[in-house]
C-alpha cells in the first residue's frame, strides 16, 4: 500500500509506504502514476527501498499471469513441453490452469443466470 502527496497541479510529489498527514491519499502500488513518479525521480533519488518493494509486490500477481500466459503460449507452439518443468512446477501450473477454468465456468453460469432473470 502506498500513500501519496500531490502538488498544486495534482502531480505526485512524494510517496510514503505509510499514511501520514502529508501523504494521506491511498493509491495502488501498481498505478501508472507511481511508476511515472519513480521513473522521473530516478530510483537513486527516491532512496526509499520500502516504496520500491511495495511497488514490486503490487505488480507480482500481474507478472505471474503474464508468465503463465507465456508458458501456455510456448507449450501451444511446441517450443517447450509441460514435462520439461520439474514435477512441483508442473503441478502448480496445472492447478492454476484448473482454477482459472473453474472461475471461467462460474462466470458463464452467473452470466446465464443474469439472462434468465
Amino acid at each position: 500500500m502506498l500513500y501519496v502527496q500531490r502538488d498544486k497541479a495534482g502531480k505526485i510529489c512524494s510517496i510514503s509506504a505509510e499514511q501520514t498527514s502529508d501523504a494521506a491519499e491511498f493509491i495502488p502500488s501498481d498505478s501508472h502514476e507511481i511508476f511515472e513518479f519513480l521513473s522521473s525521480a530516478g530510483i537513486s533519488e527516491v532512496n526509499a527501498p520500502e516504496i520500491c518493494a511495495a511497488y514490486l509486490a503490487g505488480t507480482d500477481s500481474d507478472l505471474a499471469r503474464v508468465l503463465e500466459d507465456l508458458i501456455d503460449l510456448l507449450i501451444d507452439k511446441s517450443i517447450i513441453r509441460l514435462t520439461d518443468f520439474p514435477a512441483p512446477a508442473q503441478n502448480r501450473l496445472v492447478n492454476r490452469q484448473l482454477a482459472r477454468e473453474g472461475l471461467s465456468d462460474m462466470d458463464s453460469i452467473l452470466v446465464d443466470q443474469d439472462h434468465l432473470v
